[in-house]
């Protein structure tokens, strides 16, 4: 018999946004996104300079924060 995984509401939630996911221990930030949190802000940091440059003149604001784009960007891959 296979031993099917159910999430937690932990998980669940830590999926949902970041600030969820600050309250996590490192292994399980690391295994729910797949970096490093050191690594992670360093990655923040760089993708906020980015996007400052490239909507210097304006634009729409995000639908999702940029931390929000980050995390599911690096779960999806």
């Amino acid at each position: 018999m296979k031993k099917t995984l159910t999430p937690t509401k932990e998980s669940i939630d830590s999926l949902r946004n970041y600030e969820a996911s600050k309250q996590l221990t490192d292994t399980r930030f690391k295994r729910l996104v797949g970096v490093q949190h050191t690594t992670f802000k360093e990655m923040l940091a760089v993708l906020k300079t980015a996007y400052q440059l490239k909507h210097a003149k304006g634009g729409r604001k995000p639908k999702l924060s940029l931390e929000d784009l980050l995390m599911g960007t690096l779960q999806y891959v």
